[in-house]
């Protein structure tokens, strides 16, 4: 027993010691952990100076690190853009694609990334191309006024995109509201910028095209001479993030994109993607073109199709018609006597909701002709 008992000792302190260097390993790696209540110093304005000294240094691995903290870090590390654009020419493809990427949250609100970004666009890496168009389209989100619409039914619930990311639906402008409009420096960068992201709607890479579409959105009207290329990249592009881009593009057209909408009655009826077919439905709205063939095609929507949200949005873009939505009554008012609707107690509250709103519009308008012109409180001219 006696020999034994130094074995239990060493066995002890061994055991020990492995407690104590596996507590110090725990502590160390907390102290490196993004959880909340760790050590996020790194993410203090404080840190900003230190990490533009990182993105002029000699590893490319840092560079790039620093470039996602700014990114992170957003408007709060608004000086660093001038370092960033200059790290966006960086010889690490890598790197560059960081830096551009930050520069859509550092730069955001102001006109100061954008020449860069336009650059970054035409770079060699599919990667700095994509981050160009994103980052240029996070620059411009939010500088135009919001729309509104003058549909009193509710909004439609964001769909999602391939990524799972949310995607708000625009709200349509009325035919007597004017779009929406960039400050004057924002509207010359942006013009600039449109043949640069129409070229990028035709790039072999589809995170490029899906960023120069998502652009394209924010640019709203000024975009209209990238219809043709929005259009085919709705009609044949395989990619549905790309495509669901492609309809918010055409949505903010608006009136302008026109001759889209052929396709996208094609593509309200034989679309796969929820999401697309959505703002599909919403993009005939805000274009209020070829009433004769595009309200049957909404009704239709409104009719059949499985999304509730796809349901919503069709029967909002019909009231964006004005008077051209007295089209829908005969087809409503033929549904309501279908023995396939009349189980549906969704599809006839719709109908029914749909046609009590069209008809108060045209009670409305009838009203308005009956009582003729306001009499002028000016005197006749002489």
């Amino acid at each position: 027993m006696r020999a034994t008992r130094p074995i239990y000792i060493v066995i002890g302190l061994a055991l020990l010691a492995v407690v104590v260097i596996v507590s110090f390993l725990m502590r160390v790696e907390a102290g490196k952990s993004h959880l909340p209540g760790s050590d996020m110093s790194y993410l203090s304005p404080a840190a900003i100076p230190g990490h533009l000294d990182t993105l002029k240094g000699h590893d490319p691995a840092a560079r790039k690190k620093s470039a996602h903290i700014l990114w992170q870090m957003g408007a709060e590390a608004k000086e660093a853009t001038p370092t960033l654009l200059e790290t966006a020419k960086d010889a690490d493809p890598e790197v560059r694609s960081a830096a551009v990427k930050a520069l859509g949250r550092t730069a955001q609100g102001t006109p100061d990334a954008i020449p860069g970004l336009l650059e970054a666009l035409q770079d060699q890496d599919a990667a700095v191309r994509a981050a160009a168009a994103t980052s240029l389209a996070e620059t411009w989100r939010g500088m135009a006024s919001p729309r509104r619409s003058n549909d009193p039914r509710e909004k439609i619930g964001p769909p999602r995109d391939s990524q799972g990311r949310r995607r708000e639906v625009r709200d349509n402008p009325s035919p007597e509201e004017s779009p929406a409009k960039f400050a004057p420096p924002f509207e010359s960068l942006a013009k600039k910028a449109v043949p640069l992201l129409t070229a990028a709607l035709r790039d072999a890479d589809a995170r490029v095209r899906a960023g120069a579409a998502e652009a394209l959105v924010e640019t709203g009207p000024l975009g209209e001479q990238a219809v043709p290329d929005l259009v085919k990249l709705l009609e044949t592009d395989e990619d549905s993030n790309a495509r669901l881009q492609a309809t918010l593009a055409l949505a903010n057209i608006g009136p302008g994109a026109k001759a889209s909408v052929p396709v996208l009655i094609q593509k309200l009826r034989s679309e796969k993607d929820d999401g697309v077919r959505v703002n599909t439905a919403v993009a005939l709205g805000s274009i209020r073109a070829n009433p004769e063939t595009v309200i049957p095609a909404l009704v239709e929507t409104v009719l059949t199709d499985k999304h509730s949200d796809a349901r919503r949005a069709a029967m909002r873009s019909i009231g964006q018609f004005g008077p051209e939505a007295q089209r829908a009554l005969p087809l409503l008012q033929a549904a309501v006597k279908d023995s396939k609707y009349l189980n549906s107690k969704d599809t006839m509250q719709q109908i029914n909701q749909l046609r009590s709103f069209i008809e108060g519009q045209v009670e409305g308008s009838a009203k308005d002709r009956a009582q003729g012109p306001s009499p002028s409180k000016r005197p006749p001219s002489k």
